[in-house]
């Protein structure tokens, strides 16, 4: 196994004999768990490690997490001492505290998540597709009574965009797209364990849209309407899930709302998990959510290219490295694209008007 490091002040601490560090598209920051274990002669071992102390942690020569040692734990018996550290990449502060309760007008996304994030220790970076939009929010209440982290999720998450951090503890801003995969994931070759599951707890037979009315729009008593149906469930008709546009929208936009619901659902209801033997992908590099990697997976019935959504870096009980990965079908993370609207409509139809709004 290669060295796991807590640096704190200056100081490294190497003897790790436990370790659990996550890294998560579905989160803010990282977080990490170390823990040794010493006979209770060897007190003069532990090492002195502040509660809430600046700290970086790395595998090998690779950093992995820049944040806090939030939680410094001993427990011990009649024989044996054990010492855990855990903690948070330093975008935790952001997740955690109360906003400012300014109110901020006519910034981007790109604007206002350093603007935040800065006032909590950390800094923020918007991908370079969302910046090109130039999408300009016109209202955005960082309210006191809610957590400063969600004035900026929200006009992300409605840009379709994920919210994680990354090796350095910067929050990052972008949607997670394909690109050449890192590595290849080939059951009976270089997988230890694997898990495929569909839940279909969420998917529906048929699912039903209808459209906000719009005074641009001359539209129908009652507004549109638009719809479609899913073969895995299209049996049980009973099934149906009605939605609500997020702004004014025709017949046309509410089909394709409807099947744009009915496409991601089917995608977040397939995922995978695989562990491999090693921290680093096929490049050499510690693996990273929002990379790809090519699965051929015969036992559970995966052939394609899909997307690493979690990673989870461990050691077993000899020492040995372990990776697990959290893989998504790609499609999870789509996002909603404009369709042209048609001749006659004096709706421009670009994006959805919460995105006009901003987040309040």
């Amino acid at each position: 196994m290669r060295e796991v490091a807590l640096i704190v002040a200056g100081k490294r601490f190497t003897y790790w004999k436990s370790v659990t560090v996550t890294a998560s598209l579905e989160s803010a920051c990282r977080t990490f768990q170390l823990g040794i274990k010493f006979p209770l002669t060897d007190t003069g071992r532990l090492p002195h490690i502040p509660a809430g102390a600046e700290c970086v942690v790395t595998l090998g020569d690779q950093r992995i997490l820049t944040g806090y040692a939030e939680i410094p734990e001993v427990s011990y018996d009649v024989g044996s001492l054990t010492q855990n550290v855990s903690g948070r990449s330093r975008s935790c502060d952001l997740v955690d505290s109360s906003g400012s309760g300014e109110q901020l007008k006519g910034v981007t996304l790109a604007q206002l998540a350093p603007l935040i994030a800065k006032q909590y220790g950390t800094d923020a970076i918007v991908d370079p597709t969302i910046i090109a939009e130039g999408k300009t929010l016109k209202h955005v209440h960082v309210k006191s009574t809610d957590k400063a982290y969600a004035a900026i999720e929200k006009p992300a998450r409605l840009a379709g965009a994920v919210l994680c951090d990354d090796a350095s503890g910067v929050l990052r801003i972008f949607r997670p797209k394909q690109s050449h995969p890192v590595g290849k994931l080939i059951v009976g070759v270089n997988v230890i364990a694997g898990q495929v599951k569909f839940d279909a707890t969420q998917v529906f037979a048929r699912y039903v849209c209808k459209g906000q009315l719009d005074p641009n729009i001359t539209a129908p008593t009652g507004g549109y309407l638009g719809g479609v149906d899913d073969p895995v469930l299209g049996a049980r008709i009973w099934r149906k899930l009605h939605i609500t546009a997020e702004s004014g929208a025709d017949s046309d936009r509410c089909e394709y709302r409807a099947k744009w619901e009915a496409a991601s659902r089917l995608a977040k209801a397939i995922t995978a998990s695989y562990t491999v033997s090693s921290w680093t992908n096929d490049n050499g590099k510690v693996w990273e959510p929002g990379q790809t990697v090519i699965v051929d997976d015969p036992i559970g019935g995966i052939s394609e290219t899909m997307l690493v959504s979690e990673v989870t870096f461990t050691c077993a009980s000899d020492q040995a490295e372990r990776t697990v990965l959290g893989l998504a079908n790609p499609d999870t993370y789509d996002v909603i694209t404009p369709i042209k609207r048609k001749k006659g409509s004096n709706t421009t139809g670009k994006h959805w008007a919460e995105l006009d709004k901003g987040a309040k």
